[in-house]
């Protein structure tokens, strides 16, 4: 799924990076984990934020809103054992968000 990386978030150490997700509700959700979990790049002293990141994720379920909008329900959980920083896996985002990838 799609998020954006915001910062770096070990000061001086390169390495580790926040992402947010907007969900299909315009809710924001936290996330911090190490680069490779995120991108297929590097990030150096001088990367300029924000960059477009990826999350991996499994589609739970595919439903309609009370707008009849779709909203998928994607868990977090696998592949890569990824949760917001209050510890939530499953997030209702919109199907632009989806990604799909021959990495898994």
């Amino acid at each position: 799924m799609r998020v954006v990386m915001t910062r770096c978030t070990t000061g001086d150490q390169l390495g580790w990076v926040e992402r947010r997700l907007l969900d299909a509700y315009g809710r924001e959700w936290l996330f911090e984990d190490k680069v490779p979990i995120f991108a297929d790049w590097d990030i150096g002293f001088g990367t300029v934020f924000p960059k477009d990141g990826l999350i991996g994720c499994t589609v739970v379920d595919r439903q309609r809103d009370a707008g009849g909008r779709e909203i998928i329900i994607v868990d977090t959980e696998l592949p890569d054992h990824v949760e917001a920083t209050n510890g939530e896996t499953r997030f209702k985002v919109r199907p632009d968000q989806i990604v799909l990838l021959d990495r898994y």
